[in-house]
């Protein structure tokens, strides 16, 4: 039956969701499923929402089946709200269906793209019942990527049904950082989960992060933050930051939320503040990122014109940078536009924007129209006639 749905046909999404939740499934039920899976993901990838509401619907159909069809076999509830399972003792002896054993370890891998934690949880339950293919996936993952590495200066392993990556640090040094970045742009150059988790270990005592108070100290950020020490690695972060960069995607790096993040974002938000020449870089960045679900880069701007000045030159980025917030971003107190140099700047690059993108760069800058009115009426020539014309612009 499975051949037979269409991704177009709106039974399709609604059948795959009733077979998995009363488990009307063939032996050769993965080869079907797994396939209009991508196909729907793929179908709303271009609207999160919509995306995530499909994530979460097979998501809650998956851990539907496993609870009240599968693991009620063979455990009982057990710890605060019952979310736990403690092996029921009359089960001890009970056959466990392989068919469904492995349908069980697949729900887990599917229920992970949302639930990591609920993930491990059947993964371990799975091993428990004597599933080896789970076993495998908790020590090397599918198999399809090198899971150890060691180096000169590091040691490394990576599991890509977890979406892990542990790196090990000898040393706080270059050698360290370029070994590390070379493993990981590697396994993401292959197809390694981009939405990854990053378990670092360093003999350093000091932990260094970005001057970017939104963004989570987790420890992939310091990751990056160490690397960005070194200018000589600033090449290797960029190709990094390339091969990660993907929109309506998040690290694991912390729990879903206000601080989740676009793969790339340490990388190239730390690169941004320390050169000119990555500045295409972080333009591309600012493009891509989703600013109805990420927040973290609304304090960008002030940190940049910290660290790189406001001139002229600079106001192509820098408008780019405010688009690239979120609705909720503030004025940024720095941006003072108070010679006729930078508001002619702005002006130019005002220009081809779209009346909404205008009235944001504005209100990013001046505040309210008010306030922009004010100065306006505060300022002589030419810089009068120069915030009139943006005043213009300003609904």
């Amino acid at each position: 039956m499975w051949s037979k749905l269409s991704v177009k046909q709106g039974p399709a999404r609604e059948g795959l969701v009733y077979n998995i939740r009363k488990y009307k499934l063939q032996s050769d039920c993965f080869l079907h499923i797994e396939p209009l899976l991508a196909r729907l993901e793929e179908k709303h990838r271009s609207n999160p929402d919509r995306l995530l509401g499909w994530v979460s619907q097979y998501t809650s159909s998956f851990r539907e089946w496993a609870e009240e069809h599968f693991l009620v076999r063979y455990f009982e509830r057990a710890g605060t709200f019952g979310q736990d399972w403690r092996r029921k003792d009359a089960a001890d002896g009970a056959v466990v269906n392989e068919e469904e054993l492995d349908f069980f370890v697949y729900a887990a891998l599917k229920v992970g793209r949302r639930e990591p934690e609920l993930r491990a949880r059947y993964l371990d339950l799975a091993v428990e019942l004597g599933s080896e293919k789970a076993a495998g996936y908790i020590k090397n993952g599918s198999g399809r990527f090198r899971h150890r590495f060691e180096g000169t200066a590091i040691k490394a392993a990576a599991n890509d049904v977890t979406e892990t990556i542990d790196i090990h640090l000898y040393a706080e040094e270059e050698a360290a950082y370029r070994e590390g970045l070379a493993y990981i742009t590697g396994l993401l150059s292959e197809g390694f989960p981009k939405e990854y988790q990053l378990n670092l270990k360093s003999p350093g005592k000091d932990k260094h992060y970005l001057p970017l108070n939104k963004l989570a100290k987790s420890q992939l950020h310091r990751f990056f933050a160490g690397a960005l020490r070194y200018p000589g690695l600033h090449p290797l972060i960029a190709e990094y930051a390339g091969a990660a960069m993907e929109e309506f995607a998040w690290y694991q790096d912390v729990d879903p939320g206000e601080k989740s993040v676009m793969p790339g974002t340490y990388a190239v938000l730390g690169l941004g503040l320390l050169s000119t020449e990555y500045f295409p870089l972080l333009r591309r960045y600012m493009e891509m990122v989703d600013t109805e679900h990420q927040s973290a880069q609304d304090g960008y701007a002030e940190a940049f014109i910290e660290a790189q000045g406001l001139t002229p030159d600079l106001m192509p980025c820098l408008v780019t940078i405010l688009l690239g917030g979120s609705d909720l971003a503030k004025p940024v107190k720095s941006f003072l536009i108070d010679t006729p140099e930078l508001a002619e700047a702005l002006l130019m690059e005002l220009e081809s924007k779209e009346d909404y993108q205008r009235e944001t760069v504005l209100y990013r800058i001046f505040g309210t129209r008010t306030k922009l009115a004010q100065s306006a009426k505060k300022e002589p020539s030419p810089m009068k006639e120069k915030l009139e014309r943006m005043l213009a612009w300003y609904a």
